[in-house]
């Protein structure tokens, strides 16, 4: 299953000069900065030990943002790695005035890029968090001896459906982290069965408080909102916005003093 999965990965990389082309153009790559996705590095590794953070994008990376600043103030950390694939996660990144904590978007999951990647970074663990899950990147870590953790773990019934029609594969996936914590009892379940020894359920950690998520709101929104009822659309993509508009133009009608807040998928947007 490997090789299918890296054989369909190298025709990919054959067609990728017109994907970032197109994705540059649609404004969703970044024109100085795609090359770090071929393991062409802008930043350089320090020397001692590195933790290395995968976040797939803004959520994810918000809600390992507590644990990174713990780590920021431990004196064994030289350096600590963050890799998202998404433009609007390393904008958002640019907000937080680490010391020590550098971002780069995450290699292709070829065999060469990943080993490239790994030659010249070297962790000293690696995270993934949420549902991260890059089978020649694991291979790879594996290769090395890198521990490897799978952090606020989500696997829904869907997915796990998913994973079954490959087998074995998936198992051994699965089973090549070190550690493994569950944000929630259902993917904890779910991950059971693909035979994770080290498993812990910890919650969801994007429910951790942490400064990102106290309330700077403004004194004039604030007193807005206070005598409102107020619903939310979170995580909307394009379309969605128009439909949730023509229900609160309906609701409206009835509740006065409703507020409806839209919160896009893309910060971008």
């Amino acid at each position: 299953m490997i090789y299918i999965y890296s054989f369909i990965l190298n025709i990919i990389i054959l067609f990728s000069p017109i994907i970032i082309l197109i994705r540059i153009l649609n404004k969703k790559e970044d024109p100085n900065r795609f090359l770090e996705k071929f393991a062409f590095f802008s930043k350089k590794r320090k020397k001692g030990k590195l933790i290395w953070f995968h976040t797939v994008s803004v959520g994810e990376l918000k809600s390992a943002i507590p644990i990174i600043r713990c780590l920021e103030k431990d004196n064994k950390v030289s350096q600590i790695l963050v890799t998202t694939t998404t433009l609007s996660s390393s904008k958002m990144f640019n907000n937080f005035k680490f010391k020590k904590t550098i971002h780069q978007f995450f290699p292709i999951d070829n065999n060469y890029i990943t080993r490239r990647f790994l030659k010249y970074w070297h962790p000293d663990l690696a995270i993934f968090v949420d549902s991260e899950i890059w089978p020649n990147m694991l291979k790879n870590l594996k290769n090395k001896s890198i521990k490897k953790i799978l952090l606020n773990a989500r696997i829904s019934e869907r997915s796990f459906k998913k994973w079954k029609t490959i087998g074995s594969f998936s198992k051994t996936l699965f089973q090549s982290f070190d550690f493994c914590y569950p944000q929630n009892k259902e993917s904890l379940i779910y991950l059971k069965k693909f035979g994770i020894k080290n498993i812990k359920y910890l919650g969801n950690l994007k429910f951790i408080q942490d400064e990102i998520n106290h309330n700077y709101l403004d004194s004039e929104f604030k007193n807005f909102i206070k005598s409102k009822k107020i619903w939310a659309a979170v995580s909307t993509h394009p379309g969605e916005e128009n439909i949730c508009a023509e229900i609160q133009n309906e609701l409206i009608k009835t509740y006065k003093n409703l507020v409806l807040i839209l919160i896009p998928r893309h910060i971008n947007r």
